[in-house]
């Protein structure tokens, strides 16, 4: 969970039991985004890492794993064998509909047993023409939330405005 401090926000796992909270790490974060299926790794914008989405490992203090180079919005298919990443959209957007001209979605085969696809150590660059390690699906649209390459959700809208001139006397 996301807990609120007086002067910063951190992670804490709750527990079953009833008893206080611990904190995850030593990390400052401005929000949570998501938690992987294995409950090891949790998605939030980090304080320090320019707003950039980080993955934080809930057990052992470990640095956390950029995501992206720069904005992203990222998260896991159900069943943990994938991760759908979003370049350009920013994190907090992810729920929405991204006003982004040609919104792609990566998926990324997640390897059994890690959590986390292999990436960068700098995150998933800007660059259009980077293709993602073995495995990966590009996606010509906005996804949303996926099973896998074959089953996702997507919105595609369209919009209409009339503009009237009404004059003032």
């Amino acid at each position: 969970m996301r807990a609120l401090g007086s002067q910063s926000n951190s992670l804490e796992i709750v527990k079953t039991d009833g008893s206080k909270p611990e904190r995850i790490g030593n990390h400052t974060i401005t929000g949570k985004l998501g938690v992987s299926p294995d409950g090891q790794w949790v998605l939030a914008t980090v304080v320090g890492s320019s707003g950039r989405l980080m993955a934080v490992p809930v057990h052992g203090g470990g640095a956390a794993v950029p995501i992206c180079a720069d904005d992203c919005a990222a998260a896991w298919s159900t069943d943990g064998k994938s991760f759908r990443v979003r370049p350009g959209v920013h994190a907090n957007d992810d729920a929405t509909i991204s006003t982004a001209p040609q919104v792609r979605t990566l998926l990324i085969p997640v390897p059994g047993g890690r959590g986390l696809p292999v990436l960068p150590a700098s995150g998933i660059p800007s660059d259009p023409a980077w293709q993602g390690p073995p495995g990966t699906q590009l996606i010509d649209r906005n996804m949303l939330s996926a099973l896998d390459a074959r089953t996702y959700a997507f919105v595609r809208s369209d919009l209409q405005r009339n503009l009237f001139r009404i004059p003032i006397h």
